[in-house]
């Protein structure tokens, strides 16, 4: 006697070829069981029972974005609550939870991307994925950006099935936007990052021009009045990434104190360093290297 599990493998790969729904995904023939799928979702119950069925007895799936492959593993879920779910399906499945109004698959590919979000070559790929499927999915990046201002990482780099590879500009701009500063990666930190990430776009020789062309729309979302006096005028000033009277504001604001130094942002870099003292004041010798800063400009 098979289990329920078991009977539904069964009707799942139509093993007793009692199959009494087609469907035609880009040529191909796929069988199913016209009380499950409309059971499971409202948009295939609707197609279905259409009171004029298709000529030839067969729904037709034309959907560039769905292969068939992709509507295999769909069906799967509706008929088992599990699929196979990979980087390569996820926005086809996502799509179609979308089109045929099936909340629970995207609750499925959700835990894909939880479970992905343990490492941060994980966290970079799911985080691409969730820009192209925002529209489907705009809870995916969310859960992308707190995974990854979570995570001690090195670079804007990571190693999929096809090598080593670069974010894109795209997704580096989402994350100079949304992602949260936290302790384990703060303004600094962020910037920093970011930065080197620019040194490898930017087309060789490097240069302050090119950098500049390269992060000059990111620069718009940095937070510079979270960013150390050393970054600000050893990085972000000697590769020109702020217009002069910008530059001269922060240094104003670093003297008059209207930055919070003591915040866990600043204080605290990823290397354990204290940039403000221990009780959160800036040191002497860092008010009197911004004075100089300041006055060097006239």
């Amino acid at each position: 006697m098979s289990t329920a599990k078991e009977t539904y493998q069964n009707l799942y790969e139509n093993k007793n070829d009692d199959a009494d729904v087609t469907f035609l995904v880009h040529g191909e023939e796929i069988k199913a069981h016209k009380i499950i799928v409309t059971d499971r979702s409202e948009m295939l119950k609707t197609m279905i029972n259409f009171p004029v069925p298709p000529e030839d007895g067969r729904y037709l799936i034309t959907d560039e974005l769905i292969q068939a492959n992709d509507f295999k593993e769909f069906l799967k879920f509706l008929y088992l609550d599990e699929c196979e779910i990979d980087y390569i399906n996820i926005g086809a499945l996502l799509h179609m939870s979308e089109m045929y109004l099936v909340p629970l698959m995207k609750q499925k590919c959700m835990e894909f991307v939880h479970t992905e979000c343990k490492t941060i070559h994980g966290i970079l790929q799911c985080c691409e994925l969730a820009i192209l499927h925002e529209k489907e999915c705009p809870e995916m990046i969310e859960i992308c950006l707190t995974a990854l201002s979570n995570t001690r990482f090195t670079s804007f780099c990571y190693t999929s099935r096809i090598g080593k590879t670069r974010v894109s500009a795209e997704l580096i701009k989402r994350i100079a936007k949304d992602c949260p500063r936290t302790s384990t990666l703060n303004e600094d930190d962020m910037f920093m990052k970011i930065f080197d990430w620019g040194t490898m776009e930017c087309k060789p020789p490097v240069t302050p021009e090119g950098m500049k062309k390269v992060l000059s729309e990111i620069m718009k979302s940095i937070k510079l009045e979270n960013l150390s006096i050393n970054n600000l005028t050893k990085i972000v000033h000697k590769n020109g990434l702020l217009p002069p009277e910008k530059y001269v504001q922060q240094l104003i604001d670093h003297i008059n104190g209207n930055r919070p130094v003591g915040s866990i942002d600043e204080s605290v870099l990823s290397d354990g360093s204290d940039t403000s003292g221990r009780f959160g004041f800036r040191s002497r010798f860092e008010s009197q290297n911004v004075q100089r800063q300041y006055e060097s400009y006239y």
